[in-house]
């Protein structure tokens, strides 16, 4: 590529001002990353990790006039702010909520055609992918004309009526979600953080549903049984699991290679869990599950106290009787390692 052409593209470089990350470690992440870019003009905000990219030339700081308010919101309009500089692409530094958060500003306010790849540094809690995909230790062989670009599906979460956001890797649908507190995981509370900005330790909760509970697809009932044992509820995209063929994992199986496809599931245990002593006895785990496709909306009603919505690690407090999910098939394009086969990635694509 022409070193001219690419010294006029914009490459913004985000990272997670509340990692657990140490201050030293996240500085050396995006000053490595800075010198990778050294031919790319680097597009950083003050408020959003600013401040680990060394102000050298070719780093651009947008100045923010963003008063006082929650991380989502500050974050929802710091993205939007570094949109209006135009990146070909997004890099984040931290885990899969981060990179959550960043793909919703970008899906909800640019049209495809329109919207930068992104790809992640996993420094977070969570960095299951598919936008955070490359580790820490990989950044020295970093190349971006090695890398292969997908396009990614997206599960739509809506509480009521109103858009609550894009997972890319699962919805949890539960009261507690994991943190990382002193170096180790833990089971925190959804509504403490959310209400307080407090991470509280708690066991999940198991009231998921009560005793009316119903799944409608197209508004139509579908037929679950045993719903007094469900304890958690999952939703996830089959794009990238590797499960063709593997009959023990019933109908997830049919999401290789069939097309955009999701699934949910009900559990009769909590599956995502910090406490190893609750999985040291062996018992069994019955999940039920939905396989379903894009033209399917899928409608939990009647949810318990302890429904609340959990997107790729990022807490939402439900308001709603009603928790909706749509598969959005390739609505982002993210970066990872080229395989044989795949679409070598092009800056100026």
């Amino acid at each position: 590529m022409d070193r001219q052409k690419n010294a006029r593209m914009k490459i913004a470089i985000v990272s997670n001002p509340n990692s657990s990350l140490t201050t030293e470690k996240m500085v050396g992440i995006c000053s490595y990353l800075q010198e990778l870019l050294v031919k790319y003009e680097v597009i950083v905000h003050t408020r959003l990790g600013g401040d680990s990219v060394p102000d050298t030339h070719g780093v651009v700081k947008l100045s923010s006039s963003v008063q006082e308010m929650d991380y989502k919101a500050l974050l929802r309009t710091a993205i939007l702010e570094i949109l209006q500089e135009k990146p070909i692409l997004i890099i984040t530094v931290g885990g899969d909520g981060l990179a959550s958060y960043v793909a919703d500003t970008v899906i909800t306010h640019l049209a495809i055609s329109q919207r930068p790849a992104m790809i992640g540094v996993a420094a977070g809690t969570a960095n299951v992918g598919p936008i955070v995909s490359l580790a820490v230790n990989q950044l020295p062989s970093l190349k971006l004309d090695a890398m292969e670009i997908i396009e990614v599906d997206a599960i739509e979460v809506l509480d009521g009526s109103e858009h609550v956001g894009y997972a890319f890797n699962d919805v949890i649908i539960g009261n507690s979600l994991l943190a990382t507190i002193g170096g180790k995981v833990a089971n925190i509370s959804v509504e403490a953080l959310v209400t307080h900005d407090q991470k509280v330790v708690i066991q999940p909760g198991q009231k998921i549903v009560d005793k009316t509970f119903t799944i409608t697809t197209n508004g139509q009932i579908t037929k679950i049984s045993n719903s007094k044992e469900i304890k958690q509820i999952i939703v996830t995209s089959l794009q990238f699991d590797q499960l063709y063929g593997r009959a023990i994992f019933g109908a997830l199986c049919l999401g290789k290679e069939r097309g955009p496809m999701a699934a949910i599931g009900l559990s009769n245990r909590v599956i995502v869990d910090a406490d190893s002593a609750h999985w040291s006895e062996p018992e069994f785990t019955t999940i039920q599950h939905l396989v379903f496709t894009p033209d399917l909306e899928i409608t939990l009603c009647n949810l318990g106290e302890d429904a609340h919505i959990v997107i790729d690690g990022n807490p939402y407090l439900r308001k709603n009787q009603k928790i909706s999910f749509r598969l959005l098939p390739a609505v982002l394009k993210a970066l990872r390692s080229h395989r044989k086969g795949g679409t070598r990635y092009e800056a100026n694509d």
